[in-house]
């Protein structure tokens, strides 16, 4: 199966298409206690070869906000001393 997702990895910054690895799978109970879908798809990054799950991914949209704010962000001075 050749799927392919667009997105931004948080691992490496790559933005580009991901590669569908399969599904993870979890008993419904232990899904429910950490507040996780039972079923949840996992990606990789043709950048760094991580698996990621559907959630980690940040997908496009959002993706572009994100570059864009952290590439334009001003560097914030810690004054140690108090």
């Amino acid at each position: 199966m050749n799927i392919a997702r667009y997105a931004l990895c948080p691992t490496c910054w790559y933005a580009g298409h991901f590669q569908y690895s399969g599904q993870q799978r979890w008993p419904p109970t232990v899904a429910r206690l950490h507040g996780l879908p039972a079923v949840m798809n996992l990606w990789t990054c043709p950048n760094c070869h991580s698996t990621l799950s559907e959630a980690a991914l940040l997908v496009a949209p959002t993706a572009y906000r994100f570059v864009w704010r952290t590439q334009r962000a001003q560097p914030v001075r810690i004054n140690r001393s108090e």
